[in-house]
């Protein structure tokens, strides 16, 4: 899909296919990102033996199985993970997190448990499920099967890390990013200004222009290949006339230079052909008043010269 603003001007239509491509490639990366953390998350799971630890605690219920299945949960939120925050509920009954991990900001997840029963219910499925919360912190949960038996055993839930995906080269050129699931929920948003985030959270957005927060901006749609995700790309309408603004002001700039230096190499060009010139003319002068064995001083290796 590539919209064109229906502004006049050639540049604002170049800003907005731009906007177009980078929302587009942002689309494949964020794409590749959400694969990567699915992986990451699947063979976590699989490798710490998750499935079977809470088939243990489900069975034993003893504290020394509880123990060991929050330590396996810990091995989730390691250094080298993308995930900072984790929260198991097993189909037993028993509930579980990292919330000792969080830090300063603990108090906000003590009651995350409860909210994750609102997320099972609202999204009972299999596979892999993306939300976000008022924060825009991403979280992925996921059903916990055994592998052999495909027997369900619970459900986790992860906050994945800021730094997994954010698009700061994408910022830094003014240009915000909201992604949608199949669902059409809004999963992350990528924006410098909180407002605006929480705005379009709030109301959603339209393709074409739209007034957000007391500013205009341009909004283009495409749909990531190879994914049920979908990317909106947006940029202020200021950022657009300032780009055009400075496109026009280098032009400018490049044009008195390129006058400037054409007229300088012009001028070198003329007094060097001039000199010859000159030279052969006062030879020829002199030859005329009758002067012998004179010879005109060759300056070029051209036609005059010879």
């Amino acid at each position: 899909m590539c919209l064109r603003i229906t502004v006049p001007g050639s540049w604002c239509a170049i800003n907005i296919d731009n906007l177009t491509v980078i929302s587009q490639q942002a689309g494949i990366d964020f794409n590749r990102r959400v694969s990567d953390t699915e992986k990451q998350l699947f063979n976590n799971i699989t490798m710490f033996q998750i499935p079977d630890s809470i088939a243990a605690c489900d069975a034993d219920k003893s504290d020394y199985k509880k123990r060991e299945l929050k330590y396996r949960l810990n091995q989730i939120v390691a250094e080298n993970t993308y995930f900072d925050y984790a929260c198991l509920v097993t189909d037993g009954g028993y509930t579980c997190d990292t919330i000792e991990k969080i830090g300063k900001t603990k108090a906000r997840y003590v009651h995350f448990p409860r909210m994750l029963w609102r997320i099972i219910k609202k999204y009972h499925e299999n596979g892999y499920v993306w939300i976000s919360d008022e924060d825009n912190r991403i979280y992925l949960m996921h059903s916990v099967r055994q592998r052999s038996t495909l027997k369900h055993e619970g459900y986790l839930i992860v906050r994945i890390k800021d730094r997994a995906f954010k698009l700061a080269e994408v910022l830094s050129q003014g240009i915000g990013l909201v992604f949608y699931d199949r669902d059409q929920n809004c999963v992350h948003v990528e924006t410098n200004s909180e407002e605006l985030a929480d705005k379009i959270r709030e109301d959603g957005l339209e393709n074409g222009y739209q007034k957000i927060a007391g500013q205009s901006y341009y909004i283009v749609e495409n749909s990531i290949k190879n994914s049920e995700w979908s990317v909106i790309g947006i940029t202020p309408i200021s950022s657009i006339y300032h780009m055009r603004l400075k496109v026009q002001i280098v032009a400018a700039v490049l044009t008195v230079v390129t006058l400037i230096c054409g007229c300088i190499l012009m001028q070198y060009l003329t007094r060097k052909v001039s000199r010859q010139i000159n030279a052969l003319s006062d030879t020829i002068q002199n030859a005329a008043k009758g002067e012998i064995g004179i010879q005109a001083p060759v300056y070029m290796n051209d036609d005059i010269g010879k």
